[in-house]
């Protein structure tokens, strides 16, 4: 299934655009004309989501803020996180929701250097964010959340968690 793009490209001034439950969703297009869109939230099973243009994204991204991908029974299958993210390196604010099987962020979470807040919320089974000279290349991250992350939450406590050391150059870390 592809998202209808005709309707769309007349919508300029659309400010947020929400893709709802969408089980068969295989790609979403290039929405250049969307130039006043501010969010973006995509609620689709990466497992069907083949692609996501993120030229489209990468321009957009100085002026969007939310990228945010769930599903209410989670990820199940998942042991990473969608690959397409990577591309996003413009993204501000990323919330990643309950990837039940992603034991470790990827490595490569530390190349969206322009993120400001990263949300970990119902992420059951990860235990570690990713190395430290990663997630010190996310300089301009100002906020970071981890909220039902059983496994994960005692790791991030301040000055004693093990994972402590990656986080401690964020200046606002909130742990549920």
């Amino acid at each position: 299934m592809h998202l209808p793009i005709d309707g769309l490209q007349t919508l300029l001034f659309l400010e947020e655009l929400r893709i709802c439950y969408c089980p068969n969703l295989e790609d979403v297009p290039n929405l250049d004309n969307l130039t006043s869109l501010l969010e973006l939230h995509i609620y689709s099973k990466w497992a069907s989501l083949l692609h996501i243009s993120y030229q489209f994204v990468n321009r957009l991204m100085p002026q969007l803020v939310i990228m945010f991908a769930d599903w209410p029974e989670g990820w199940p299958k998942l042991k990473s996180l969608p690959q397409q993210i990577q591309h996003f390196t413009s993204l501000t604010s990323l919330s990643i929701i309950s990837f039940n099987q992603v034991e470790t962020l990827p490595e490569w979470l530390g190349n969206l250097t322009s993120l400001t807040f990263l949300g970990i919320q119902r992420c059951e089974n990860l235990m570690h964010l990713h190395l430290v000279k990663a997630m010190q290349r996310l300089d301009k991250l100002q906020e970071l959340v981890v909220d039902g992350c059983t496994r994960l939450e005692e790791r991030c406590a301040k000055k004693v968690g093990l994972e402590w050391p990656k986080i401690s150059h964020v200046p606002n870390v909130t742990v549920y």
